[in-house]
């Protein structure tokens, strides 16, 4: 399965409804976690993202936050964290779709000097 420059594009609609989620909904945790979610489990089927890099992401790149957030004083806050992380939830989802995202500046970049990426050859990005 090839991804065209169509099929990148039409995903960054989902990116762009990610930021409008978080600049609107950011004060309401419960809402942005499920709005963010919901974004990423249609931002995963139709890329075709190895749930498992997305897990690794999704979680690993939150805890490194909390460990910056935590560690030192003179780091951001967020307005309603979760109790013992320092992070809110709706974080976790997000950098979920950023996973997402970055392959995609990937495979347009490829893309335009000339060269495609296969399914396969996004599954190896999502296992290194």
């Amino acid at each position: 399965m090839k991804h065209s420059f169509n099929d990148v594009a039409r995903r960054h609609i989902f990116y762009g409804a990610a930021v409008v989620s978080v600049v609107v909904l950011a004060r309401t945790t419960v809402w942005l976690t499920c709005v963010l979610s919901a974004i990423l489990v249609v931002a995963q089927k139709d890329s075709g993202a190895d749930v498992r890099f997305l897990a690794a992401s999704g979680i690993g790149f939150p805890l490194v936050e909390a460990v910056a957030v935590n560690g030192s004083r003179n780091t951001w806050s967020y307005v309603h964290p979760l109790p013992v992380l320092g992070v809110p939830a709706w974080l976790f989802p997000l950098w979920g779709l950023a996973s997402i995202w970055i392959v995609d500046v990937h495979r347009l970049c490829k893309g335009m000097c000339g060269a495609t990426i296969t399914l396969d050859e996004y599954k190896s990005l999502s296992v290194r």
